[in-house]
């Protein structure tokens, strides 16, 4: 963020007219900051657009459609930016689903990306996505809780033997913060219960307490 670029533009007439040119901008993406130094020239002079970047501009190719206008003609000149500055952000190399029963601990592995990133990059979890259930500990080489991409760790999550830990679906939120940059990563967890029981019970009541041989016996 705060990058600048400037690019002159000017104008000429085919058939000697002299009016001014009136300059506007269309098309600009959200994030970038487009402004003219003067919005008014007259033929033979100059005038300057400056491209600023936000933190909310993302890399990519861009157009932008300058349009000029002397009040009895309109024609409009295209203007390609390429965007290309550092960023992060998690690899979508590994899988972030996972399943485990009461009293296991499952692991994730977890990749980070970067693009000429070279501020270290903090790492946490989302304190309500765990739900007051699930204990993940992120397990990274230099020991610490920040890495600077590419990085590769794991990530442990202990499922508590207790079974106030309800059976079914859980999205942990895994979180990557750096220079004011979030990004965000679900690690899902499917949780069932330690002994799974059936729920079909058989019982057995017979029609008589004595019998001979020949008999028949039913049983309900």
């Amino acid at each position: 963020a705060g990058a600048t670029t400037s690019v002159d533009i000017d104008a000429t007439y085919l058939f000697g007219e002299d009016d001014d040119i009136f300059v506007t901008l269309e098309n600009v993406p959200e994030g970038m900051e487009a402004t003219f130094d003067e919005q008014l020239f007259a033929v033979g002079e100059q005038v300057t657009l400056t491209l600023g970047d936000t933190s909310l501009l993302t890399n990519g190719s861009y157009t932008l459609t300058v349009v000029g206008n002397d009040g009895d003609h309109e024609e409009t000149l295209d203007i390609t930016v390429i965007v290309s500055k550092p960023t992060f952000g998690f690899s979508d190399a590994y899988s972030t689903h996972a399943q485990a029963l009461h009293g296991q601990t499952v692991t994730y592995t977890v990749g980070l990306e970067g693009d000429d990133w070279e501020t270290a990059v903090n790492l946490g979890f989302d304190s309500l996505s765990l739900g007051g259930y699930l204990t993940p500990t992120l397990i990274i080489p230099s020991g610490t809780t920040s890495v600077v991409p590419p990085a590769t760790f794991k990530v442990a999550v202990t499922v508590p033997v207790s079974t106030t830990t309800p059976a079914g679906n859980y999205e942990m939120v895994l979180q990557a913060t750096s220079e004011g940059i979030t990004k965000k990563l679900p690690l899902h967890l499917l949780v069932g219960p330690a002994d799974p029981k059936p729920d079909l019970r058989v019982s057995y009541e017979l029609s008589a307490s004595e019998v001979t041989a020949g008999d028949l016996v039913t049983l309900t």
